[in-house]
């Protein structure tokens, strides 16, 4: 199995920029959320 690393490296990013999304979606939508 020869997997390139730059496909990794993309399916990573998009995890970690999904994974952001979200976060910041959750934090606005929450009503009263302290910001650190």
């Amino acid at each position: 199995m020869d997997v390139p690393s730059a496909l990794v490296v993309a399916v990573g990013g998009i995890g970690a920029l999904a994974t952001l999304g979200m976060v910041v979606v959750f934090a606005r939508r929450a009503p009263g959320t302290p910001r650190r």
